[in-house]
């Protein structure tokens, strides 16, 4: 069977991360990763790169997939996609569909229809009857340009992108493949300025949560005018009863059922002391989301495959599998 390479890429405002995925029939494996720091400065606005600065600090990313393999999945932030589940007339295909799901957007956007990039899928539906519901995914188009046409400046071929709360549910498909007794965990992302909550693999994704925090307000200072908490544990402490409040939020939707714990992955997931502090305050068990469980690891990089690259291994994933169904 032949191989394909696929690099994930996940650029955030404190670092920038990319992951060679490599496809052998069902085998997965990472033949490469890089992190690059400070990627802050590439940003014009929360969901805009400078094209020259960010071809320049990520200039490092063009060698790391074999030549000729440059396929590309780039993950986006949550805040730059709109999803929405809508209804239209039961059996339509092929245009007939494309056009009815892109007529009832129409009605729901403040923006016209030619300015947005538009990805759908059939939903469960909503009711019995003369319907059918799909998920549709919205993006400005101008997003969609500046991201791709940065990463084919990179030497790339973009193939295909996603949310991060997305990849993080691709990643725990990845997971549950190999390790299915964390099926029933949740994944929380403690990046280094915003984190996130995916429920358990089964619970709708609509459950998932995002917070910002401000790192660099300290509080709770000592004698001597010093934080003893660490960055790490200053960033979960403030978006610690929230999350509690979504965990509670699970267990009533679910009748009950017991979250048995949540794998931690992100910026902040290499913090010394950081699973106890989260368990202790979220009463149950934290683990880091170790990725070399999800996926097999030959990568020519010295550095641990981290919990940092979850996001960027995760949306890998997920266009290895959209790959394959196309």
């Amino acid at each position: 069977m032949t191989k394909k390479w696929i690099t994930g890429i996940d650029i955030g405002h404190y670092s920038a991360k990319a992951v060679v995925l490599m496809l052998d029939g069902v085998t997965l494996t990472v033949i490469n990763h890089l992190e690059l720091t400070g990627s802050d400065a590439i940003f014009s606005d929360s969901h805009t790169l400078k094209h020259q600065e960010t071809v320049k600090n990520l200039k490092k990313f063009k060698t790391l997939p074999p030549i000729f393999r440059k396929k590309a999945a780039i993950a986006i932030p949550d805040s730059a996609a709109i999803s929405k589940i809508i209804s239209v007339e039961r059996g339509l295909e092929g245009q007939e569909q494309e056009f009815a799901v892109f007529q009832a957007m129409s009605h729901q956007s403040p923006y016209p229809l030619e300015e947005l990039a538009l990805d759908f899928y059939k939903a469960s539906p909503i009711s019995e009857g003369q319907t059918d519901a799909y998920r549709v995914h919205v993006v400005k188009q101008s997003i969609v340009d500046n991201w791709s046409g940065t990463i084919k400046a990179l030497g790339y071929q973009p193939q295909y992108m996603d949310t991060n709360i997305n990849a993080l549910r691709g990643l725990q498909s990845m997971l549950s493949n190999h390790q299915d007794v964390f099926d029933n965990w949740g994944v929380l992302d403690l990046g280094c300025q915003q984190a996130a909550l995916c429920p358990p693999k089964n619970m709708p994704l609509d459950m998932a949560k995002q917070w910002l925090y401000d790192t660099t307000h300290q509080h709770g200072l000592d004698a001597r005018g010093v934080n003893p908490k660490s960055q790490a544990e200053q960033a979960f402490e403030q978006i610690a009863s929230k999350v509690m409040s979504q965990i509670q939020l699970y267990r009533s939707v679910q009748g009950g059922l017991i979250l048995e714990g949540v794998l931690v992955c992100g910026g902040h997931a290499n913090a010394p002391q950081i699973m106890d502090f989260i368990a202790r305050k979220l009463g149950i068990p934290a683990r880091p989301l170790a990725l070399h469980n999800a996926v097999g690891v030959s990568s020519k990089e010295a550095t641990l495959l981290s919990g940092s690259f979850a996001v960027a291994l995760g949306v890998a994933y997920n266009a290895a599998q959209w790959m394959e169904a196309h």
